[in-house]
């Protein structure tokens, strides 16, 4: 504490892993008696909260000063946390926060957090795992600033919470999806008009379904297809592009990895690309094409659409 006598502003996040070889409890109370002293509390009122978060057999720990600073955060099941500040409303109002992870995957667990009033006022990017709990809009009130939505849809999940998400979502523009093959997702039944970009390529996507051609035509033909300006999209024929091109009207970019491309990923010098040739003939030449130089299994397209373009069949 000596270093900091002249320090004016303190603020602090901190993960790091408790250890299973000591009692968790144990830990914790060590952890947060260390701030509970006259410097911290009332010389400089820095008050501290720390989080106990279960992942498997293991305990993260995030230690944070409150009010909250930052503009993102993570918020999970919480097994315990404490903290040295007084029980106040305003401690617990993360307006700073920006962007949110939800991840909270135990709808039926009363962890110890739920009780305290923590509040996100201004979140504008929001990802989610469907189901969520019941207190979700006690934590969040608002979704009125929200701009990009990313949801994660288990086995379990219900399309009435999506859409609820989407009505309370005015402004929403971004709408990307997480989910696995097997997962029958009725996209023609969801309706948002405000989103613009629809994105089914995620980082982690090699679970992702590349969609068929019954399935291009249904997006292409809801009411998300027919607003969406930018798409990312897996397919599994190059005839879906331009089948997803002709028929969705206000696209401008089209994002994609195609199941049938035999492109050499592993000899990047080759100049022999057979998907990027046949598109540039296929499609007209006011269109830019290129590969992503970050991932060159993906397409970018983007869409100039003019009443002289011709496509070829």
């Amino acid at each position: 504490m000596k270093y900091l006598t002249k320090l004016k502003i303190f603020q602090l996040r901190m993960y790091f892993e408790f250890s299973h070889y000591k009692n968790i409890d144990e830990q914790l109370n060590k952890l947060i008696d260390t701030y509970r002293n006259s410097f911290w509390i009332e010389k400089h009122q820095w008050f501290i909260q720390c989080d106990c978060i279960p992942f498997g057999t293991y305990y993260h720990g995030i230690l944070y000063t409150l009010p909250y600073v930052f503009d993102t955060f993570v918020f999970y099941d919480i097994l315990k946390s404490k903290y040295t500040c007084p029980y106040e409303n305003h401690y617990w109002s993360y307006k700073r926060v920006n962007c949110l992870q939800y991840m909270i995957y135990n709808t039926n667990t009363i962890n110890y957090l739920n009780s305290l009033p923590i509040q996100f006022p201004n979140i504008q990017h929001l990802k989610i795992s469907i189901p969520f709990d019941d207190k979700f809009c006690s934590y969040i009130p608002s979704l009125h600033r929200l701009t990009t939505l990313e949801v994660i849809l288990s086995e379990n999940y219900t399309q009435y919470q999506l859409q609820t998400l989407l009505n309370l979502s005015p402004c929403l523009y971004s709408l990307k999806f997480f989910y696995s093959i097997d997962l029958n997702v009725s996209l023609e039944q969801i309706i948002c008009p405000s989103i613009r970009c629809l994105n089914f390529i995620t980082k982690f996507s090699s679970n992702i379904k590349y969609f068929n051609s019954i399935e291009c035509n249904t997006l292409a033909y809801s009411q998300l297809g027919r607003q969406c300006e930018v798409l990312l999209i897996k397919v599994e024929n190059r005839t879906n592009i331009l089948d997803l091109i002709k028929t969705m009207n206000n696209l401008r970019s089209l994002i994609f990895q195609c199941k049938d491309d035999k492109w050499n990923h592993k000899d990047i010098s080759s100049n022999n690309d057979e998907l990027i040739e046949w598109l540039h003939m296929c499609l007209p030449s006011t269109y830019s094409i290129i590969r992503d130089k970050n991932d060159m299994s993906i397409i970018r397209i983007w869409i100039n659409k003019n009443e002289n373009n011709t496509f070829l069949s």
